[in-house]
This record gives structure tokens, sequence and C-alpha cells, in this order.
């Protein structure tokens, strides 16, 4: 049986953790991740779990890419009021987000349908990504996947 500083007990899982190196964990995490999406992905383009005209569900955001160029899928928990998407993240400074904001504008699948629009980065406690798909990007319709 182990101890913490506290006195509290340590679990086993816990003092494993602890030894694991940053490094490998972000492997892990990442990969487990990247593994998620490759199923989540095209279901959510599919339409199957869309938020309705003004509601809660996924999207898969294409920012594009600040440094490649190249779109990047994302797929994401959202609320939709009409022609605006909101999302956000609990990660601070999130790729997607940085992406998002870099280029002004992204796109999103909503309802089995790919929709350009604007996107404007709030940041705060909690950074939101605003996506705007009543106004189109120009740059955007262009891009092929």
């Amino acid at each position: 049986m182990s101890f913490d500083a506290d006195g509290g007990i340590v679990t086993e899982a816990q003092l494993v953790l602890f030894c694991v190196p940053s490094s490998f964990r972000q492997f892990v995490t990442h990969s487990g991740f990247q593994g998620l999406n490759r199923f989540v992905i095209p279901i959510v383009k599919a339409g199957l779990v869309s938020p309705l005209p003004v509601g809660i569900g996924l999207v898969v955001l294409e920012p594009i890419g600040r440094r490649s160029g190249l779109p990047r899928q994302v797929p994401l928990v959202s609320v939709r009021v009409g022609d605006t998407i909101m999302m956000s993240t609990v990660r601070n400074r999130s790729q997607w987000e940085e992406n998002a904001d870099a280029s002004g504008s992204a796109r999103a699948w909503v309802g089995g349908v790919v929709r350009p629009g604007t996107a404007s980065v709030r940041r705060g406690r909690l950074q939101v990504v605003v996506l705007d798909l009543g106004r189109e990007a120009e740059h955007l319709t262009n891009v092929v996947c």
C-alpha cells in the first residue's frame, strides 16, 4: 500500500500512470483520439447526429491548416442556431481553433452536406469558435477534398 503526501492511499493505477513518461501518455492519448475520429467522422459527415436548426449535435469542422494549407477534419460537439454554429473545447489553444482563427473561414459538415462559412474566435475563459454559414467564404468554395 502506498500513501501520498497528505496520507491518502494511492492506487496501483495512479502509481503506474505517475511512472509513465508524459511523452508516452501524450502519444497514447493522441493515438486513441485518432482511432476514435476515424470511426466518428464518417457518421457525423453522413448527418446522423447533426444539430437541428436550433439544437445541439455533432459537426465535422474543416478549417484550413495554417502551415500545410490543407483542410483538417475535426468532429466537434456544437450548438446551432439557424446558420450560426458555436463550437468549443476544454483545451487551451487547440490546433483546429488556431487554424480557424488564422484563416477566418472554415467548412462544416451539417446534415450530411458540407457548408462553407466565416469563422471567428471569441476568447475568454472558454474559447468559442463561431461559424457563420450564412456568409460564405469565397476561397473555400474551390477546395477539393
